[in-house]
Order: C-alpha cells, then sequence, then structure tokens
C-alpha cells in the first residue's frame, strides 16, 4: 500500500519561493529579520505564523505569515 503523505511549505506569494528557518526576508514594512521558527495554520481560517529576529538583540517577534508575504501550502510527495 502507498500513502500519499502532504508536507506543509512556507512559499513567498511573489517568488514562489519556498521559505525555511534561517532565511532573511522583509516584512511589510521592508525590515529585514531572519526566520527562526514556523507554525503552519491549525485550521482552515488561520495564515500560521513566523518568528522574525530582527537583529543580534532581538527575542524574536511572531507575526502573521501575510505579513512577509508568505502563505504556508500543502504539497504532495507524489506517492
Amino acid at each position: 500500500k502507498s500513502r500519499c503523505l502532504m508536507t506543509i511549505n512556507l512559499v513567498h506569494k511573489e517568488t514562489k519561493k519556498v521559505l525555511k528557518v534561517g532565511d532573511k526576508v522583509s516584512d511589510f514594512r521592508g525590515d529585514q529579520g531572519v526566520i527562526t521558527h514556523m507554525s503552519p495554520p491549525k485550521h482552515s481560517g488561520s495564515s500560521g505564523k513566523v518568528v522574525l529576529k530582527y537583529n543580534d538583540d532581538d527575542m524574536g517577534r511572531e507575526l502573521f505569515a501575510t505579513v512577509i508575504n508568505a502563505e504556508f501550502v500543502e504539497v504532495s510527495d507524489g506517492r
């Protein structure tokens, strides 16, 4: 039996690039930060969240994925 597994990726809406922890991104203000954590949406009405660290002194700020122009997308592994 083969099962189709789903993976959830964080994807930038304009570039379609898959974003990962450690990637540098810009928020809607143009401020750059590094993704330190991702939380996919728990239900269909949510956009999910990311944590951005803006500088070395910053503990990180939890933001909705839409703030960095990104969305979580389910991807099948094709099995």
